[in-house]
């Protein structure tokens, strides 16, 4: 059987790796369209996880201009244009951007049975607080989006679709499946499809798979607080979040907690640094951490990121701020407690 992933970040190649830890013998291509800095280390990963890997960006990029997109999406199919004639049997995304669509187009008209399985992200949920899951109404944001991408499918020589080119689930109607770590709790897009657990075992076969060559050094401590923090520029209030996480270190210190703080790959800014607290690599994926602390008594404090679900995935009692800086989105906190979080507002409802 042969498998093609469009994948884009850490977080999709691990539950990729996490899907193949149990699909041994298939002959699986990675596209890997990175939006983090791809080290050699994890090209080296990558190519013993993958049949075949092609890179065909190795750094995040964020175009400046409809017409500046068009450009690296084509830039970007010149980099796979060798696969557009081949014969795959499945084909896994993760996200719905044109680049996907396109080479997903050629999947699909080179053998029209194969199996499309949607790789999670932001199945849940939407963090855009004026999304309505129920109607399919979109904020005037997202249909300059899909004005953008209409224009841009047109630029490319591609027929669109408009529900197609939608932001959100726009690419339902042709998935067969999802792979996803609490089918439960998927959207009603996805809900009907085949949906695949993502285990729990599986997950940490997936980061252990892809991290083996990291080493992190943690202090040594009999438990600690691991704080992950979203990018600065996603906070609604970050001087209220940054008193939050003040008055959590000075609570857990009092309890004997080592605090940990882990921010964004791709941060520039940061919070005043807190006197016994210890700044993790920023560059080490979440999940790594979260595995190397899989034994230990662990709190983890996130707000609605991947990492505070794959924190409640693998057990840890984990807490989100997210009504804090989402307050009046309940589908999405109702979601996130299904999934084991802890929604809190402030410190009396965390316990450390």
């Amino acid at each position: 059987m042969k498998q093609l992933f469009i994948m884009h970040t850490q977080y999709n190649l691990i539950l990729s790796a996490a899907v193949l830890s149990q699909c041994k013998d298939a002959d699986n291509t990675l596209v890997l369209v990175a939006e983090f800095a791809l080290s050699d280390d994890m090209r080296d990963a990558l190519s013993r996880v993958f049949s075949r890997v092609i890179v065909v960006r190795d750094q995040f990029y964020k175009p400046t201009s409809a017409l500046d997109d068009v450009r690296e999406i084509r830039c970007l199919l010149r980099k796979v244009k060798g696969i557009r004639r081949e014969w795959f049997d499945r084909v896994y995304l993760s996200q719905e951007r044109i680049f996907d669509k396109i080479v997903c187009r050629w999947v699909k008209r080179n053998n029209p049975q194969a199996y499309c399985c949607h790789m999670e992200e932001d199945v849940y949920y939407s963090l855009n607080e004026t999304y309505n899951a129920d109607d399919f109404v979109y904020p005037d944001g997202w249909r300059m989006k899909r004005h953008r991408r209409r224009y841009a499918l047109c630029l490319l020589g591609y027929p669109y679709d408009y529900q197609e080119v939608t932001y959100c689930y726009g690419m339902s109607r042709i998935y067969d499946g999802a792979a996803v770590l609490f089918p439960p709790l998927v959207r009603k897009e996805v809900a009907g499809k085949e949906l695949r657990e993502i285990t729990k075992d599986e997950l940490l076969a997936g980061i252990r798979a892809l991290y083996a060559h990291k080493t992190v050094t943690y202090p040594p401590a009999r438990k600690y607080l691991l704080f992950f923090f979203d990018l600065m520029e996603r906070y609604n209030d970050p001087e209220r979040v940054k008193a939050l996480v003040h008055e959590m270190v000075r609570i857990a210190q009092t309890e004997g907690r080592t605090v940990l703080f882990k921010y964004h790959p791709r941060e520039t800014d940061k919070f005043d640094a807190m006197a016994g607290t210890v700044e993790l690599p920023h560059l080490i994926p979440a999940e790594k951490v979260l595995a190397d602390l899989q034994d230990t008594d662990t709190v983890v404090v996130g707000n609605a990121t991947t990492s505070c679900i794959v924190a409640a995935k693998l057990g840890f009692r984990t807490y989100s701020i997210c009504k804090l800086e989402i307050p009046t989105n309940r589908k999405m906190h109702e979601k996130m407690t299904d999934m084991g979080l802890s929604c809190v507002t402030n410190i009396d409802e965390v316990l450390l």
